[in-house]
């Protein structure tokens, strides 16, 4: 099954996950509720109609919706100013939707960027539709399940590959054309490191 967390870390930051089972397949910062009113509760204590963070709890998600059809990035719901639409739990309007220059939400989670709400919606597209959302802000009330650690990707990071024991290549994150480890071990080369990496970029 496919799902998301959403928790904060120490700085207050809210993070979105994506899991594939309990595979972890990355993480965006995202916003929920205004940023004077970020008082974090569970489902049971939420006050509504404060325009706090979504609460504790665990969430069905809807379908994938898009405003213009699916892959149209230019039009956009009126209300959120979004091309795309997840609602959370079915109960209250509150969904996953774009941060179209409003900083903060009335318990959505909004993607700051639209590269990030991109990034997103590949995942939904790259691993099939996720079924849950699972809000912990460490208060105890909602149980997770168990799933990988995320894991920072390391910054210029520096990989050994070799083919045939005598090409040696240095694969260092640099922005450039990126292949994942499994595409070069596809191509007979041989991969380690040192750390966990998600993407190989070619200098």
């Amino acid at each position: 099954m496919n799902v998301f967390t959403l928790t904060k870390d120490s700085k207050g930051e809210v993070w979105l996950n994506a899991y594939q089972g309990k595979n972890h397949i990355g993480k965006l910062a995202v916003r929920t509720g205004l940023p004077g009113r970020q008082n974090f509760r569970t489902k049971p204590k939420e006050v509504k109609g404060q325009y706090e963070p979504v609460p504790e709890a665990e969430y069905n998600l809807s379908q994938l919706y898009w405003a213009g059809g699916k892959g149209n990035y230019t039009t956009v719901y009126p209300a959120v100013k979004s091309p795309i639409w997840i609602t959370i739990d079915g109960v209250r309007s509150i969904g996953f939707h774009l941060d179209a220059g409003v900083i903060g939400t009335a318990g959505c989670v909004r993607f700051k960027t639209m590269a990030d709400l991109k990034t997103f919606v590949n995942w939904w597209n790259g691993y099939g539709a996720f079924q849950k959302l699972y809000v912990d802000w460490g208060l105890g009330y909602v149980k997770m399940p168990d799933l990988e650690k995320s894991k920072p990707k390391p910054s210029g990071s520096v990989i050994k590959v070799v083919r045939h024991d005598k090409e040696v290549f240095v694969l260092r994150n640099n922005g450039h054309a990126s292949f994942s480890a499994d595409d070069l071990r596809g191509l007979g080369l041989k991969v380690w490191h040192d750390e966990p990496v998600d993407t190989i970029r070619i200098e």
